[in-house]
């Protein structure tokens, strides 16, 4: 038998061909998924169901998600619920009340090297607040691989990061995977590395074949399990999904926070500090003071002012006030769950009191260079071990299925 990432087929050769009516006719059936930090790529899988990669609402909160569809039904609709969510699969389902007709998903199980396949997403552009909307790109199967414990398909075709959650279709208009971006840019750092170690004939072609574009997509076996548990979600709905869901956007919103304040905290030194600091320097720490006082080293002023010029930016700002938006009233709706670890609520709460904390001196810091040291020392280390902790607590949560 032969391993799946070696099925036979035929070879892979440069793809110029256009996809059939049968997957353009899908396009009003894809939707652009936003919240005010990010976006991605949707798409109906099952009637008013949408699948989309867990990462595109990473660190959202459901009320805040919306998804736009173009076409004969074009409209902006807010998302209901959050009916299923794996981050380690990286699949997330969605409850829209939407009248889009779900796209159909193939019966076929497997892909095979060569097949040819379409993708539809909402590329973004760069480094710009542009996204094509609805577009499409071709490819073809290059192989199955297995990274992390999972399953996927390589495709050859171009992505960029607005095709998160794009549905892969087949030549006959069935989605056959779920493409995730995540996977697509761990596996091109993974290609690049791996460049470093052949020899040089191979170094010289391998680059040009990944600069011809590379994706990753999620199985159609992987995604039909998860349509599955939707659907058991929706006909006896727990709120589990959603619990965890909010429980993980808060500690993602609080550590983004905390950080923004940190270097609003390191950035904001005050005059009488840097001067302290400088006779520290000419004259040293007291013998009897050494082993007892301990000083950080301050932000150069050239480095501290641009970046207290970045803070102050309306872009840093919105994404503080979105990051520490209700966060009190999430953190007391968590109390009552039945779902969530309430030892990983309290270390949620040890961290909002860092956070505030953060804000606090960020705002209004010491003036002594000792009591600034033992501030920045004391924080940065209680945000560290909470943000580790929490970390570790919730990559240890069982993912929803294995391959």
């Amino acid at each position: 038998m032969r391993p799946r990432s070696e099925l036979p087929g035929p070879p892979i050769t440069h793809f110029d061909e256009q996809p059939p009516e049968e997957v353009t006719q899908w396009k009003d059936s894809v939707g652009l998924i936003e919240f005010p930090l990010a976006s991605g790529t949707g798409f109906v899988a099952k009637e008013k169901l949408i699948v989309t990669n867990s990462h595109v609402i990473e660190g959202a909160f459901v009320e805040d998600l919306e998804i736009t569809f173009a076409g004969a039904q074009e409209g902006r609709y807010r998302v209901q619920k959050l009916l299923y969510e794996d981050p380690a699969r990286d699949l997330a389902i969605l409850y829209v009340d939407c009248p889009q007709k779900p796209i159909p998903i193939a019966f076929v199980t497997e892909l095979r090297p060569g097949d040819k396949v379409a993708i539809i997403s909402n590329p973004s552009l760069g480094n710009t607040e542009l996204i094509l909307r609805n577009a499409m790109v071709a490819g073809q199967v290059a192989a199955r691989v297995h990274k992390k414990g999972y399953d996927f398909y390589q495709i050859t075709a171009n992505v960029n990061p607005g095709s998160s959650g794009a549905p892969l279709f087949n030549w006959q208009g069935e989605v056959v995977g779920v493409i995730a971006m995540k996977a697509t840019e761990e596996g091109e750092r993974e290609l690049g590395q791996a460049l470093r170690n052949l020899d040089q004939s191979f170094a010289k072609i391998m680059p040009g074949v990944i600069r011809r574009g590379m994706a990753f997509s999620i199985p159609r076996n992987a995604l039909v399990k998860a349509i599955e548990e939707a659907e058991k979600e929706l006909q006896q709905p727990t709120g589990r999904a959603a619990d965890l869901h909010a429980e993980r956007a808060i500690f993602e919103n609080l550590a983004v926070a905390g950080v923004l304040y940190l270097l609003k905290f390191a950035a904001n030194v005050p005059d009488e500090v840097r001067a302290q600091e400088q006779v520290v320097r000419m004259r040293g720490v007291p013998r009897l003071a050494a082993g007892k006082v301990k000083l950080v080293e301050l932000m150069p002023e050239d480095q501290a002012r641009k970046i207290r010029s970045a803070l102050d930016a309306s872009e840093a700002r919105e994404i503080l006030a979105f990051c520490t938006k209700n966060l009190d009233q999430r953190l007391n709706a968590l109390k009552q769950s039945p779902h969530v670890d309430q030892n990983r609520v309290k270390l949620l709460e040890s961290l909002m009191r860092t956070v505030n904390t953060l804000k606090r001196y960020g705002e209004s810091p010491p003036t002594t260079y000792q009591a600034y040291s033992q501030a920045a020392l004391q924080q940065s280390e209680n945000l560290k071990d909470q943000v580790t902790r929490l970390a570790d607590s919730f990559a240890q949560l069982r993912p929803a299925y294995a391959d």
